[in-house]
């Protein structure tokens, strides 16, 4: 079916067949070529006619589907006793513990059922059984009555996914809607040079057996970015210095996923979404029948939610748990909680989505709240080709592609000369001069991706200068042998005191310019330094200048089979619409915290990491129990370290508003209840007995 909705939408980029024999005359060539298009279309029509029916837009206000009165049926049949026995239609209080949102749904469909004659074709009048089975059959936020355990219980038939290592499907699919805005170039220019990488990292994760077949998913990608309506400026700026950080992670991800064998379709502008959703079964309507919607999984930006959001209208509840939103910097609960964010005054356009947490994908590890998406870097080579770090010259290259990020660092860069020279890559318009680079400043201008790596194959520093935060580049650097030499920032940057993360959707205090590699790595790669102290930075030079034995480092999570292990276990087991946890109970221990202290910080000083989907078995009075808090009293709060205890009042409480689970947050009078998981070395999103 996915196929099919992919070869309406790209009908125009059919590949013609070619015939084969020269012996055959033009004319018969002619004749065969017309008749097997004909009889592939009437085969089309047919197989459209009988199976793809919600393919076919349809209007607000018509009928749902036959799939949709046949959903009908089956949910009419046998719940005559349910209606004469409303208690046991009731929810309990342990029901509500598993599934958290099913009271609050229970309680609006009682009032709202009439909002939308969706409701009524599937069978609800407004009784409370009629609203428990809707609840539990057609959409997933309630569990099935006891006698109905079996109904409509069916195994459906799966496809399992075969790797792809066939480059062409993929860049056949990157077609450019508007040949004016090349919004692809950059992304098939990185799948294009890497793509013998990634078939040989896909071949040693099936050779490991860390990869094995599973269910293949549809999955539709929408770059909001990309679009013209967005008015971003990235694929324009990316050509003159600006940060690619989002191309590149982007490319990354479609490469896996293709690699992995799943189903594709991309839009990168506003009205090929919308004539893809149009094709959708109902995509309006407020019922979320989601198991007949032809896709598995909707990977957008926040822009892209945005547009995702204006298209679908009062039927975005169907597609919510679907998402998956690519996210650099991270949304942190209390800024995704649209209510609690307005309340709190924590403003960001790019917050109050709504969405569970770790729907949100980021760059590097920076949260467990969100999920860790990652790129790769693609800088190391055979170490017997790259030269020692002693043999190497004595030259640094300077973090920073723009002229403006040398404002303020001429004394920083200063001292790094007395040592090294001193190599950029910025960006300038043919016979412009640089006006706050150094003089001494030996700049190349923007460089390919090869001569990038070739300047850092001789080189032996890679030099911050505060910003840009966060990008690929000192990992990629770092993986090419070199040492990072970064500012460290006292007091650490954030949306308090620094007008780059005011409008970031995260209260994350940045220690400096890159805190992956400075937690992660750290050193002999990496040198944290006050670019004030320029004592301090002599010495730190000189260290660094004086190792002998530096080799090129690279994390695992960032090779091409650390991310195609990361996205394939994503994939397969993350599921939002089950409302389950997705990494194994055995990975978990539940344990009560120090007072004080977040469960990011307190998970992290066991060996372990904290696990926000775990959070709902630990949100109890027996739990608060079972692990020595002596509750007095149980209150039900809304808030961000909840569930905790605090030991002057003997007051437990209760995560109200499961959207608030945190793993960041502490308070300095209650001692938290944290689920710790434990993490395999250097792939920090998987447990160490996830496959």
């Amino acid at each position: 079916m996915w196929d099919c909705l992919i070869m309406v939408y790209n009908r125009r980029q059919a590949i013609n067949t070619q015939s084969s024999g020269n012996a055959m005359g033009r004319g018969l060539r002619k004749m065969l070529s017309v008749s097997r298009w004909l009889v592939t279309g009437i085969f089309m029509l047919l197989l459209i006619a009988l199976n793809l029916f919600w393919f076919i837009p349809q209007e607000d206000g018509t009928d749902l589907s036959n799939t949709f009165q046949d959903e009908k049926k089956h949910l009419n049949e046998n719940d005559a006793a349910y209606r004469s026995e409303q208690k046991k239609c009731e929810i309990t209080e342990d029901q509500s513990t598993k599934y958290p949102h099913c009271l609050g749904k229970m309680n609006w469909m009682t009032t709202k059922w009439k909002a939308d004659p969706c409701y009524v074709q599937f069978g609800v009048d407004g009784s409370l059984c009629s609203i428990r089975i809707y609840l539990s059959e057609v959409e997933d936020w309630c569990p099935r009555l006891e006698s109905r355990i079996n109904f409509l219980k069916t195994t459906p038939t799966l496809q399992m996914v075969k790797p792809n290592y066939a480059i062409e499907g993929l860049i056949n699919l990157l077609q450019e809607p508007n040949k004016k805005r090349q919004n692809y170039a950059i992304m098939k220019e990185r799948i294009n040079n890497m793509w013998d990488g990634w078939i040989q990292s896909a071949k040693s994760i099936i050779s490991k057996n860390i990869w094995k077949p599973h269910s293949k998913k549809r999955i539709l990608i929408h770059f909001g970015f990309l679009t013209a309506k967005s008015k971003f400026t990235i694929i324009e700026m990316a050509s003159k210095g600006g940060p690619r950080g989002e191309l590149v992670q982007w490319s990354d991800i479609i490469s896996s996923l293709y690699v992995l064998g799943h189903d594709l379709i991309f839009t990168c502008e506003d009205d090929q979404l919308r004539a893809i959703l149009a094709k959708f079964p109902n995509y309006k309507a407020q019922c979320q029948a989601k198991r007949l919607l032809p896709v598995d999984i909707i990977m957008t930006d926040i822009i892209g939610l945005h547009h995702f959001q204006q298209a679908v209208g009062a039927g975005f509840g169907k597609f919510r748990c679907l998402l998956r939103i690519i996210d650099s910097f991270g949304t942190e609960p209390a800024y995704n909680d649209a209510t609690w964010a307005k309340t709190h005054k924590l403003k960001s356009p790019w917050g109050g989505r709504n969405l569970n947490p770790q729907q949100f994908y980021t760059m590097f590890p920076h949260s467990p709240d969100n999920s860790f998406m990652g790129f790769v870097v693609d800088s190391v080579k055979a170490s017997s080709n790259l030269p020692l770090f002693n043999e190497r010259r004595n030259q640094a290259v300077i973090y920073a592609k723009r002229d403006e990020y040398y404002i303020g660092a001429k004394k920083y860069l200063d001292v790094i000369h007395e040592f090294v020279e001193l190599h950029g890559t910025v960006f300038h318009k043919h016979g412009q001069e640089l006006k706050h680079a150094p003089s001494y400043l030996i700049n190349h201008g923007l460089l390919k991706t090869d001569e990038v790596l070739n300047l850092l194959h001789q080189s032996k520093l890679f030099i911050g200068l505060g910003f840009p935060y966060e990008g690929p580049a000192p990992v990629e650097a770092i993986g090419s042998g070199c040492i990072f030499i970064q500012p460290q920032f006292n007091p650490p940057h954030s949306s308090l005191n620094t007008l780059f993360f005011k409008r970031k959707p995260t209260c994350r205090r940045v220690s400096s310019q890159h805190p992956y590699v400075e937690q992660f790595i750290g050193e002999p790669h990496v040198y944290t330094v006050d670019m004030n102290n320029l004592n301090e930075l002599r010495s730190v030079i000189q260290k660094a200048l004086s190792q002998t034995n530096i080799k090129p480092y690279l994390p695992y999570e960032y090779t091409k089979e650390g991310m195609l292990q990361r996205v394939n276990f994503y994939i397969e087991n993350q599921d939002f619409c089950k409302q389950r946890q997705f990494m194994p109970p055995k990975a978990v221990e539940l344990l009560k915290a120090q007072q004080g202290t977040s469960c990011k910080d307190f998970c992290h000083s066991k060996g372990l990491m904290c696990e926000p989907s775990f959070f709902p078995h630990l949100n109890n009075k027996d739990m608060l129990n079972t692990l020595g808090a002596e509750c007095d009293a149980v209150t039900h709060k809304e808030g961000l370290i909840y569930p905790a205890y605090d030991s002057n009042t003997h007051e437990c409480a209760i995560q109200q508003n499961e959207m608030l689970y945190s793993c960041v947050e502490s308070d300095k009078s209650w001692t938290r209840l944290c689920p710790c998981r434990t993490f395999q070395p250097e792939q920090t999103a998987l447990c160490d007995i996830c496959e």
